[in-house]
């Protein structure tokens, strides 16, 4: 009998790992936490400095490239006013 006594705890264990992992609870707290943070994080300021740091280099350039173009333009129309 000695040797079935480990044997049971680590059917015990075994058993108490089982039923943990089916815990419905588990899962609920988890995505209560993901969604707390999500949240936290949806409230938070989007300073512009970090919204222009997001944004590609290709897109950038383009950018710059429309606002150089229409000031050319709109200054070469003024020039044509005067």
């Amino acid at each position: 009998m000695p040797g079935s006594d480990p044997e049971m705890e680590r059917l015990k264990r075994l058993r108490e790992r089982q039923l943990t992992d089916r815990d419905p609870l588990v899962k609920q707290r988890q995505f209560q936490r993901s969604s707390a943070q999500r949240e936290k994080r949806l409230n938070k300021p989007y300073p512009l400095s970090k919204m222009w740091k997001d944004i590609p280099h290709a897109w950038k350039g383009f950018f710059y490239g429309l606002v150089l173009g229409t000031a050319i333009d709109t200054r070469e129309n003024i020039k044509d006013l005067l």
